[in-house]
């Protein structure tokens, strides 16, 4: 998906189970690219009986690619036996890489128990690879919980966030109060050392924040091999703990300008890049074609897993057999299709 822009949206879903509400997308896996999209109105997303995921760009990702891509919609999500996921970008994601991206829409969201609510001003639930992006809405969540945070409402055990940045001025709320210390994840069990920095709102408008989101983006090269092996130093297997999706150099990124009555945002002469743009990973017209890894479900007397559900060209697929006790293996055939 490239070169999309809906505006004034108004996306409202209630369902009695389980709901993926967002404007773009409703739930992106598998290999996909979204690049230069954006996104502006209302999302609302309620479940009766399980989970409500609202996001203002994409409701749920899961491996893939997301670039210069922007959300100022307004999200609200609830439930009322469930768990509630919602996000100024996405509700959440899972071992997705989004580079040089932002959200300034308010999220607000409510269930019917405590510590069902995962909220935050970029993503909800974040379990993937984030880089050069920033939230600036406000959060709010009316119950009790733990996972309310100005960039993401929990940062799960693999998630990667360097050079992420949030608004110290919006307002962060529990059960409707104000939180009297906010915090750029509101649950933080990641396993990486990741950077998240709050700014001022003040500061999200200025052209030195402007002129370091652009300098953050030109690095793009020793930030990609820096980012692959801090996946593999987390990996006992010494294999990326995640796919990573991005290879470009950072040229193919939008540029970050200031907005008069603003926050920074991209400079974009028309609503369209090139097809040369940074939707794609590997710096040419098209995306870098990612292949399905598939294991048989089941085998006699052991077990067939694989690192990787999907790859590319030039990664690495371990693949590992375990045999039930008294059994080895007889042979092990990869078929290429």
């Amino acid at each position: 998906v490239k070169n999309l822009h809906v505006k004034d949206a108004m996306v409202n879903v209630s369902s009695r189970y389980q709901n993926y509400t967002g404007v773009l997308i409703g739930f992106a896996q598998s290999g996909f690219v979204v690049d230069n999209t954006s996104a502006t109105g209302t999302v609302k997303s309620y479940s009766q009986d399980s989970f409500a995921r609202g996001g203002g760009l994409i409701a749920s990702t899961m491996r893939g690619l997301v670039t210069d891509s922007w959300a100022d919609t307004t999200v609200e999500a609830g439930t009322d036996m469930g768990n509630v996921y919602a996000g100024g970008l996405y509700s959440m994601d899972n071992r997705v890489a989004t580079i040089n991206s932002y959200a300034l829409g308010d999220v607000t969201a409510d269930a019917g128990y405590t510590n069902r609510i995962h909220i935050g001003g970029l993503i909800g639930q974040a379990g993937g690879i984030h880089y050069n992006c920033y939230a600036a809405g406000d959060v709010i969540a009316k119950k009790d919980c733990t996972d309310v945070g100005g960039l993401n409402g929990r940062s799960a055990g693999i998630n990667v966030e360097q050079e992420c940045f949030w608004n110290s001025d919006a307002a962060q709320k529990i059960n409707d109060t104000a939180v009297e210390e906010k915090a750029g994840n509101g649950a933080e069990v990641s396993s990486h050392p990741n950077t998240v920095y709050a700014r001022s709102l003040a500061e999200l408008s200025s052209q030195d924040f402007a002129d370091l989101l652009n300098a953050n983006k030109g690095k793009m090269a020793e930030i990609n091999e820096a980012l692959k092996a801090e996946l593999v130093s987390n990996s006992a297997e010494g294999t990326l703990t995640q796919p990573y999706y991005y290879e470009g150099d950072g040229s193919d990124l939008n540029e970050w300008v200031t907005k008069s009555g603003s926050t920074v945002v991209f400079k974009q002469e028309s609503e369209e890049k090139p097809s040369g743009g940074g939707g794609n990973p590997s710096g040419g017209g098209t995306a870098t074609p990612f292949y399905e890894v598939t294991v048989p479900a089941q085998t006699g007397n052991g077990s067939v897993s694989a690192s990787l559900g999907k790859a590319k060209k030039g990664d690495t697929v371990t693949i590992t057999v375990t045999p039930e006790e008294g059994y080895q293996p007889d042979a092990v055939t990869i078929k290429d299709k």
